[in-house]
């Protein structure tokens, strides 16, 4: 079209609305805004704006109800067309606007429709330790940047304050530090807006604890101040992590929720640990998930972080679990020391392998009951799922292939009983076609020279031992030992109720080659009692402990001991918190110091024993 033609069009349009305007047609003008954002039920607020005729003209303010709209108020704007309506509103949504009706001379005017939103008053509260000091946090909802909250306590039946009022942040945060002692209850008490009453956060209970905390500290409460009870049945919560003296800001917990198998059943129970977004406690990679060690068995609380000092040295295992010392407050009470653990996941951090076709499997006789797929191989082997480790569709009803489906379950079923059909055949030795064919030489040495050096009661593929592989569904691509896991019952850890007989706390002797295992014969079951008879695996072995002896030497004369000076007081505390002797393993001295030495001289022991079998 011509731009003649166009500007005819346009002029033509613009004269037809005055004509109608003139005549009274209707018109419409902006919607009305609120003087406040964020609106507390019940708070006065104003609705203003301009009808969009320059003079007084008399104007309506209607709500929509029951799917009509109904007169609240009427008024009369100013010289200029600018009106304001003063009104509040308890319900949580509602729609409003402004008619100036049509009169004598002058058209129907109305405005556009603004929505409106009530909030719940509401103030969140952390209370923390920081060093010998209190700090309590909050969030506000909604955020009202200069509103005045006072910190108070419970003493005897009153509320008393605590320090001078806080104002709340630009971002809805409230925080003040305070003198601590004691076990006492907190609250926060924000200033009462006008229209609607003080609000008040959940009262907190808050035990001070030892004398002197650690450098690293964690603080979980949950939502509904209760601890987890039931396996899998997580709550969400609050985190707070001081990581060498310095505070992180609350932490939103997605999960929280009580792990692990035997040792769940203790009363110093390991937790799993999930965050709404991924954070970096300690300076570790971003991740979501997340493990407590509770290390309730160990009596030095340091047989897992040497165990995975070992594991670092043997780089053939591609990853270590990072893993940091910290004590443990939940819901305000003092909870003792902590392992804070990478969990076992796919990603480039982690176990780094295809989300898509990576499989991580478990030795695990425990998945029927926690309902994980898994299958029992020819030998009786438990092979349980352990990433990915549940089914899931997505949205239009399909098989999430990152997750567990029927091909992964089939196509890991066939190789795993194909490898054990060539493991515990006459030719499992043959350097083409045998076992190496499946498995990684490399991994498959270092995996066994981790569970031997550390003893590891469970190495003798009883549970908690991990092997993956990149593609299920492709025979070339190998399985890999690793990562190394649950080391509490180690270097020489022995429950009360140990079989009689066993060896499993002698610096001495093969523990993955049958000798002296309660759970398995020494002539078939797991895979070490067949590849350590190829001497191929053993002259490799060999080695490969010549090449990290020295490395092993260091952990085993300085470890314990550095590990505990990590710790600092909270190797007292812990002992102090946790004294009953219920599921624990046996003392082997009366006081920590006396635990540390035996276990230096345990693990000093058994790597003289390995050096005379295969350092020659």
């Amino acid at each position: 079209m011509r731009r003649a033609a166009v500007l005819r069009i346009t002029v033509a349009l613009a004269l037809s609305a005055g004509v109608l305007a003139a005549c009274g047609g209707p018109t419409t003008a902006p919607a009305p805004k609120s003087s406040i954002k964020a609106l507390v039920s019940g708070q006065p607020f104003t609705l203003s704006g301009h009808i969009g005729d320059k003079k007084a003209r008399a104007v309506k303010l209607q709500n929509r109800t029951n799917g009509a709209w109904a007169t609240e108020q009427t008024d009369t704007t100013k010289a200029n067309g600018a009106y304001s309506f003063s009104l509040s509103s308890k319900e949580k949504s509602s729609r409003y606007r402004v008619i100036a009706p049509k009169s004598s001379g002058s058209a129907l005017i109305t405005s556009k429709p603004i929505k409106i939103k009530t909030h719940e008053d509401k103030i969140s509260l952390g209370v923390y330790r920081i060093g010998d000091e209190g700090r309590a946090s909050g969030k506000a909802s909604p955020t009202i940047e200069g509103r005045s909250f006072q910190l108070q306590y419970r003493h005897e039946d009153k509320w008393e304050k605590l320090g001078a009022p806080i104002e709340e942040n630009s971002e809805g945060t409230v925080t003040t530090d305070f003198p601590m002692s004691g076990t006492k209850s907190y609250r926060f008490v924000g200033a009462a807006l006008k229209g609607a009453p003080a609000v008040y956060s959940p009262t907190e209970s808050f035990a001070k604890g030892p004398a002197k905390l650690s450098k690293n500290v964690i603080y979980i409460t949950t939502d509904d101040r209760k601890d987890p009870e039931i396996k899998g049945k997580a709550q969400k919560g609050k985190a707070l992590i001081v990581a060498d003296g310095q505070a992180t800001r609350p932490l939103d917990v997605a999960e929280f929720a009580d792990r692990g198998n035997s040792s769940a059943d203790k009363i110093k129970k390991p937790y799993k640990l999930k965050f709404d977004h991924k954070q970096s406690p300690f300076g570790f990679p971003k991740d979501k998930s997340w493990i407590l060690l509770a290390n309730y068995g160990d009596r030095t609380l340091v047989r897992s972080g040497v165990a995975w000092d070992v594991n670092s040295v043997l780089d053939n295992l591609k990853w270590t679990p990072r893993n940091e010392f910290a004590e443990l407050y939940l819901n305000g009470r003092y909870e003792g020391s902590y392992q804070l653990v990478e969990s076992i996941k796919v990603n480039k951090h982690r176990i780094n392998i295809s989300k898509k076709n990576g499989v991580v499997i478990e030795i695990d006789p425990h998945f029927k009951k926690d309902g994980v797929p898994g299958f029992f191989g020819a030998h009786l082997i438990p092979y349980a799922f352990k990433v990915p480790d549940e089914r899931r569709k997505n949205a239009d009803g399909t098989e999430d292939l990152e997750e567990v489906t029927d091909a992964k379950v089939a196509g890991m079923k066939k190789r795993i009983l194909d490898f054990e059909k060539v493991l515990y055949g006459p030719n499992f030795k043959d350097p083409k076609t045998g076992w190496t064919k499946y498995l990684d030489l490399d991994s498959a040495v270092d995996y066994y020279l981790l569970k031997e050096f550390v003893k590891e009661n469970d190495g003798d593929f009883y549970r908690s031992n991990f092997f993956y592989t990149d593609d299920y569904r492709d025979p070339k691509a190998k399985f890999f030992m690793g990562p190394g896991w649950d080391f509490d019952r180690s270097a020489g850890a022995k429950p009360f109720n140990a079989v009689s007989g066993t060896t499993i706390a002698e610096p001495t002797g093969w523990w993955l080659r049958g000798h002296g295992s309660p759970n398995h014969s020494t002539d078939k079951t797991h895979w070490y009692i067949q590849i350590t008879k190829d001497p191929v695996f053993l002259e490799a072995l060999s080695a490969r402990w010549l090449q990290v002896r020295d490395k092993l030497k260091t952990i085993a004369y300085h470890d314990p001991e550095l590990l505990a000076a990590e710790l600092g007081p909270a190797a007292a505390d812990d002992r102090a918190r946790w004294t009953s002797n219920s599921q624990r393993y046996e003392p082997h001295a009366s006081t920590y110091p006396g635990e540390i030495d035996y276990l230096t001289n345990w693990y000093i022991a058994r790597y003289k024993w390995i050096d005379s079998q295969l350092g020659k």
